[in-house]
Parts: structure tokens; C-alpha cells; sequence
């Protein structure tokens, strides 16, 4: 008797053909990106950096030395350790500008990761991978932190490929996503650690449940050697990278001494680098984590059942599993010391969800093959599915005003022109060379991407600078707090800056120069101020308040461009 195919089983076809869901999926990351990024404004200052440092690889500049940072370890042993990130964003900046390159790179960065999330789900052959990615998407801190114009949405879309080429047990593909992973930036110990996880927890499963030599060799020597080709990459990249072997201490700093170990620290650092309380990490991963909950009892079934019949294909899907979620805690305690970590733990999250819950979907939807006169799961398929409705349209009503949330961190954030004009205006009448005094660490990334002309003193995180000098970083703060009267002898003298730049969040360090003798203001908008400082007195007499508007108005050039 041949089976003939009714309208809904063809509708059914279609509607879960891979390649269209994926298409469905990559558009909706777009559309979504996109109208996060619509704002034109830049939450985070280091997209700037990145922006110039791009401008620097696409004339061939890979700086050795870092002189725009004078008071950090950074100045004379620098590594890019964006290498690779800073290649990617050279074409968009050749073609569409500095900021807006930078942008748009980010935006096709989501859609990348959402395309190679979607692969890896469908290579581990998840039942419900559309819905996982979907649960990807709509998490507003995860899809926050990927258009943050960085590196994650590309690390993201990397540690995806990597996982790929782990469930293929591919050596090859293992080993270059290790390399890739450690050129493109810090976050390739996320890549290697999930990598090892699996193929460790994998070999203690062959252990535990193989006795014959057939299936425990082969096992044991596929998972050592992707564990070998895993360290192996990471050693290779490490050691042919341009900047070594000023990139091992520089990452040790970064990875181990900033981010890890974090320690005591006066530095006033960013928001992303704040821990999260329990409280906190359950409002913002809540849903997920309830899921995440339930895989647990399937990813206990997929261990039963692979120590039951022995077969190894059962035993490699409860070892991804089993990793996937030791990461995610792992990544989950990560989150409460810094919130940055957060663009991990979502995603592992969601790979343990979507490995752990395939019993629970096996028994909740069964196939479709009549026994007698019913069809298992009768009841149970149509009742799931109104369940599964139900859970998709509440999580996405309370996504949306979370995902507006935190778009409004891009509606107050930096526009893509911050400081611009005064960084060209100093650029324009200050000699090349010159050290400017700034009193907030996170204005350099612009001052680097408009002007790199001239010298600065502190920028990335101010931690660089504590470890170059302690005593000398406490003196810059107090001046950048405005708790030293008469600032601009101390600031030519410690610093040996001729000018300051000073921000108009900055009231108390601007009332300082406001009132000190030695401090000319020669450039005012209505982002910053420009002061000329001098060693005493009588070099530098203060102009009238009365004139200093046309004063101003005289000193104020056309930019360079336009002279020329």
C-alpha cells in the first residue's frame, strides 16, 4: 500500500526544510540588528579603537609600540590581539567609512553567528533547532552584547565552527578554528576549553561504558587527537602570530590579570566588568535557565541510555551534552564575577538546552508511524504543540520590551563623530608628537581613530596603566577628579603634557583649569574643551573672560582637509 502525501504533509516539507528555516532565521538576525544599530550611536568607546586600528592595518601599519598610551604597560610592548578582527573590518572601512564599516560589519557579525549557530544545531541533528535560535535571538543581554560593534559576534559564529568540525571529528577543521580562534581575539580559551570538555568527558564515557577493545581504542584515539589538534593550534597560532612574543604577555595580562584573576583594583572600569547577582543573572537568563533545568533530566536519560546499549553514537551525543552544559555553569559563575561573560553563557546555554531536551522531544512528539489502528502520541503531540505555542509567544511578548531596553543603551551612547572636531582642531594646531592630557581613560578610542598625531596617556582599561605605575595612576586620578587646585603645572610637570582635553561630563576638572592662571583655553564645543598649559605664569597670561569667545573664534582653523 503506497502512501499518498495529503496538503499538510507538503506544507509540512516545506515549512521545515533547513535551508529555508535558516534563511528565515539569518534574515531575522538582520532585521533585528539592524534595528538595533539604527540609533547611529556606539554604546561602548572601544568601537573606535577598532575602527582605527583598522584604518592602521588598511595602509599595512601593525604597530610593535603602542605611543598613543604613555602611562601603560602598553607603550612599549604592544600585540594586537584583534589581529584577525582588524583584517575583517578593513574592506568595510575602505568602502563605507570608519564608523559606518565598523557597523555594518557587526550587523552581517549577527547574522553570521545566527547562520553558523543554526549549522551546528542541525550537524548534531537537534529536533527544534529553528525554535533554540529563536530563544538565541530573542535573549536582549546576549543580542545586546553582539552588536556592540567588537569581536563577539565573530567569535561567537567561530566557536560554532569549531564545535562543527568536534561533532565531525575533523582534526583538520579542529585545528584550524583554534588558530583562527586565537587571531581573532582574547576569547579563544571559550573555544578550546568547550572543545577539550567534550572530547574529555567523551573519553571518561568510553571508560565507563566500553569493555571491548573495538569501541575503546577508536574512541580513545579520536578524542586525544582532537584534544592534541585543539592545544596544538593554540600553541601554533600563539607562536606564528605577528606580534610575537609580545602577545603572550600581553594576552597573560589581559586574560589572566584583568579578567581572571581581577583583583583589587581602583580603577573606575566599565560597566561590563561589573559582577551580577543571583538576582540580576535570573532577570536576565531567567526562561533559559528554567529550560536549561529540564534539559539536566534529559541529559541524564542521554547517560543512561548510552551505558544501557553501548553504542558509541549515543555516548558521543551525551558527551556533547554533558560539556556544553559544564561550560555553561562554568560560564554561568563567569557571569556573576563579570557580565561580559554573558555572550558566552547564553550560547552554551542554549546548546545544553537543545542537546538535553532531544529525549523529552522524542517522547513529547513521536514519529509518526501507525501501530494497529492509532498512531503513538496521539494525544501527547497535539497538547505539546499547543504547549510549544504558547511558551514561544509569551517568551516573545516579554522579549521585545527587554530587546527595547536595551536599545536605548545605543539611543544615549556615543555618536559616531564624538570628539571629533576638537581631535581635528588638535590636530591642526598642535605639534605633531605632543602628549594631551585627558581625564577619562574611555575618551582615547576617539581621540585614536580622529587623531593619531598626537600622544595620550591612558585608554582600553585602565588597568594597563595601574600595573605600569601605580603612584603615577593615582596622581592622573586625582587630577581627573578635580581634587588638585591649579592642575596644569602638576600636569606639565608629571606628565609632561602641553595640553588638556577635558569632556563636558568633566565639570570639576574644568572648573580647575577654569580657574588656574598656567591653563589657556584656546577650543571650546559642546563636547570638550581644549586647554594650552604652561610651566608658569608668565608664559601663558590669561586672556579676559570677556574675550576669550572672539579669541576663540580666531584660534579656531578650517580643518586640514579643507586647507589643503
Amino acid at each position: 500500500m503506497t502512501d499518498i502525501e495529503t496538503p499538510y504533509d507538503s506544507f509540512r516539507k516545506v515549512l521545515t526544510h533547513p535551508i529555508l528555516q535558516g534563511m528565515v532565521l539569518v534574515a531575522l538576525a538582520l532585521g533585528l540588528a539592524t534595528w538595533m544599530e539604527l540609533p547611529n550611536h556606539f554604546p561602548d568607546p572601544d568601537s573606535f579603537y577598532h575602527a582605527g586600528m583598522a584604518e592602521l592595518a588598511a595602509t599595512g601599519t601593525f604597530p610593535q609600540q603602542f605611543p598613543w598610551l604613555q602611562l601603560t604597560t602598553l607603550r612599549t610592548a604592544y600585540a594586537d590581539l584583534h589581529f584577525l578582527y582588524h583584517l575583517l573590518l578593513v574592506p568595510f572601512v575602505r568602502l563605507f567609512g570608519a564608523m559606518p564599516g565598523v557597523r555594518i560589519a557587526t550587523i552581517l557579525s549577527v547574522g553570521l553567528l545566527t547562520l553558523t549557530m543554526f549549522g551546528l544545531l542541525r550537524t548534531l541533528r537537534v529536533r527544534g533547532a529553528f525554535g533554540c535560535i529563536a530563544l538565541l535571538l530573542g535573549s536582549a543581554p546576549f543580542f545586546f552584547r553582539m552588536n556592540l560593534a567588537k569581536a563577539q559576534g565573530f567569535a561567537v559564529a567561530l566557536l560554532a565552527l569549531g564545535l562543527i568540525a568536534v561533532v565531525r571529528r575533523s582534526r583538520t577543521g579542529t585545528f584550524l578554528a583554534a588558530v583562527f580562534a586565537v587571531w581573532l581575539s582574547s576569547h579563544w580559551p571559550v573555544l578550546a576549553m568547550t572543545a577539550i570538555a567534550i572530547c574529555g568527558i567523551d573519553i571518561v564515557l568510553a571508560l565507563l561504558i566500553h569493555r571491548d577493545r573495538a569501541h575503546l581504542v577508536p574512541a580513545l584515539r579520536t578524542n586525544a587527537s582532537l584534544i592534541g589538534s585543539t592545544i596544538f593550534g593554540v600553541m601554533a597560532a600563539a607562536i606564528v602570530h605577528p606580534y610575537f612574543p609580545q602577545n603572550l604577555n600581553v594576552a597573560r595580562q589581559q586574560m589572566m590579570d584583568i579578567a581572571f584573576i581581577a583583583g583589587p583594583t581602583t580603577a573606575n572600569v566599565g560597566a561590563e566588568w561589573q559582577p551580577l547577582t543571583g538576582v540580576q543573572l535570573v532577570d536576565h537568563t531567567g526562561f533559559l535557565l528554567l529550560l536549561g533545568g529540564i534539559a539536566s533530566i534529559g541529559i541524564v536519560l542521554l547517560v543512561l541510555r548510552a551505558m544501557t546499549t553501548a553504542d558509541p553514537e549515543r555516548r558521543h551525543a551525551a558527551a556533547i551534552a554533558l560539556g556544553c552544559g559544564s561550560m555553561a555553569i562554568a560560564f554561568g559563575v563567569f557571569a556573576m564575577r563579570q557580565q561580559r561573560q554573558l555572550e558566552f553563557f547564553v550560547p552554551l546555554l542554549i546548546l545544553t538546552i537543545a542537546t538535553g531536551l532531544q529525549p523529552i522531544i522524542a517522547w513529547l512528539w513521536p514519529a509518526r508511524v501507525v501501530i494497529g489502528w492509532r498512531s503513538p502520541g496521539t494525544i501527547r503531540r497535539p497538547l505539546a504543540t499547543a504547549a510549544l505555542l504558547t511558551i514561544m509567544v509569551a517568551y516573545s511578548i516579554g522579549s521585545i520590551p527587554a530587546l527595547r531596553m536595551h536599545r536605548t543603551y545605543f539611543t544615549n551612547g556615543y555618536p559616531g563623530n564624538h570628539l571629533r572636531s576638537a581631535a581635528q582642531w588638535m590636530r591642526a594646531n598642535i605639534p605633531a608628537g605632543a602628549i594631551v592630557f585627558h581625564g577619562n581613560w574611555s575618551d582615547f578610542p576617539f581621540l585614536f581613530l580622529w587623531n593619531r598625531e598626537h600622544r595620550y596617556l591612558i585608554g582600553l582599561d585602565p588597568r594597563f596603566a595601574e600595573f605600569a605605575d601605580a603612584s603615577q595612576f593615582q596622581r592622573w586620578q586625582s587630577i581627573a577628579r578635580g581634587d588638585v587646585r591649579a592642575p596644569a603645572a602638576s600636569i606639565r610637570s608629571t606628565f609632561d603634557a602641553t595640553h588638556a582635553l577635558v569632556t563636558s561630563s568633566q565639570t570639576a576638572l574644568r572648573s580647575a583649569l577654569d580657574a588656574d592662571r598656567r591653563a589657556r583655553l584656546v577650543y571650546t564645543d559642546a563636547d570638550a574643551r581644549v586647554y594650552e598649559l604652561s610651566p608658569n605664569i608668565e608664559e601663558r597670561p590669561r586672556p579676559d573672560r570677556a574675550a576669550a569667545p572672539a579669541l576663540l573664534q580666531k584660534t579656531k582653523p578650517l580643518p586640514r582637509r579643507n586647507a589643503r
